[in-house]
């Protein structure tokens, strides 16, 4: 299921387009989301023009890697029903930034 979903200009990664699901998420969502766009626009090399990537976000501890360092600097928090994992499906197509949070790790299930 999609929680949060959010279109950006890649250069600038200026909102274009955004939606919640409010019964399923009442944290910080928003906000992680569009720090995590300005770090891939700052950092281009990690989801390329064409490319498509799943960065997960585990409630649990797990090794330290860019993503859940990133998280923890973030402070993410996401309520709703617990959910010990959160995909961040993300795709980069002619300069603009597709983002997706869902509770899925299959991106063939994602209907943005």
């Amino acid at each position: 299921m999609i929680v949060y979903a959010v279109i950006c200009r890649a250069k600038d990664a200026t909102v274009l387009a955004e939606h919640s699901s409010e019964s399923l998420v009442s944290g910080n969502a928003p906000q992680v989301t569009i720090a995590l766009m300005k770090h891939l626009r700052d950092n281009p090399d990690l989801v390329k023009d064409g490319e498509m990537k799943t960065f997960v976000h585990s409630n649990e501890e797990a090794e330290d890697d860019f993503f859940q360092d990133f998280m923890n600097v973030c402070a993410m928090q996401m309520d709703g029903d617990d959910l010990g994992e959160y995909y961040f499906h993300v795709f980069c197509k002619d300069g603009v930034m597709y983002c997706c949070i869902s509770d899925d790790p299959d991106t063939r299930d994602q209907k943005v």
